[in-house]
């Protein structure tokens, strides 16, 4: 999988020489799970590009993109991640909104990152903490589905792939519409929290630092509410700017 990125040297460069035509040299690169991409254009301007959408964006596109390449099975894995990773998401939000600080959240966060279960569980006594009421999971049939082909190596079909897509795609929209009118300050400070670390970590480094904020699937449903998983891949699946992994 590739993800475009562009040298921003070369284009605040040729701005301020006051050329009319900005020629911006662009690459593909692999994509990262960092989220930053380091990258050196023939000029020799040596540059950082950070992702701006946090991992769940991130890995639902991933899903999407499988699912239009024709590969359900991987799309299924992928979607299936973006849940699990909103799911941390939304921890972090919650832990920000009662004033926990971001280091002793990181250093905790290491002690369930690789039982999910754990994971899970957190998530479910940190909503009913913060809206003093049970979430709303997956359903037990889809979960079963989700493990059938994740750990069954049951291939789906592509009606199954959307039809699990479609339902994961409603559960976080609706979830994080909720999150962010609850809690506005805690889930933008957690969104461009990865942003302001990398920010930190290049800082005196030399190299220009830009963020790359190409819309997500998520994000263009979180726009234009109301639209189906489907309606969105049906209207977008020509277009090759769309999801913002390029390849």
């Amino acid at each position: 999988m590739k993800i475009l990125v562009a040298c921003m040297a070369c284009q605040a460069e040729q701005m301020s020489q006051g050329l009319e035509q900005i020629q911006v040299v662009i690459s593909y690169t692999d994509l990262r799970d960092e989220g930053y991409y380091e990258s050196e254009c023939p000029q020799g301007h040596k540059s950082v590009t950070v992702l701006q959408q946090p991992k769940y964006h991130v890995l639902f596109d991933c899903g999407i993109k499988a699912m239009i390449d024709g590969y359900p099975r991987e799309s299924i894995s992928s979607i299936a991640a973006s849940v699990e990773r909103f799911y941390e998401f939304s921890i972090r939000v919650f832990l920000a909104a009662k004033g926990a600080p971001l280091e002793e959240v990181d250093k905790t966060w290491k002690l369930v990152k690789k039982q999910s279960e754990r994971q899970l569980g957190a998530y479910c006594l940190l909503y009913l903490q913060h809206y003093s009421q049970s979430p709303d999971l997956m359903s037990n049939k889809l979960t079963e589905f989700r493990n059938d082909v994740i750990h069954g190596g049951y291939i789906p079909t592509y009606s199954e792939a959307l039809k699990y897509g479609e339902a994961a795609f409603q559960h976080i929209l609706s979830l994080q519409q909720r999150l962010q009118g609850s809690a506005p300050q805690a889930f933008g400070e957690t969104y461009s929290a990865h942003n302001l670390s990398m920010a930190t970590k290049f800082a005196g480094s030399g190299m220009t630092l830009a963020n790359l904020c190409k819309p997500s699937v998520i994000e263009v449903a979180s726009a234009e509410t109301q639209q189906s998983l489907s309606d969105i891949i049906s209207q977008n699946d020509h277009n090759p700017s769309w999801p913002f992994l390029a390849r």
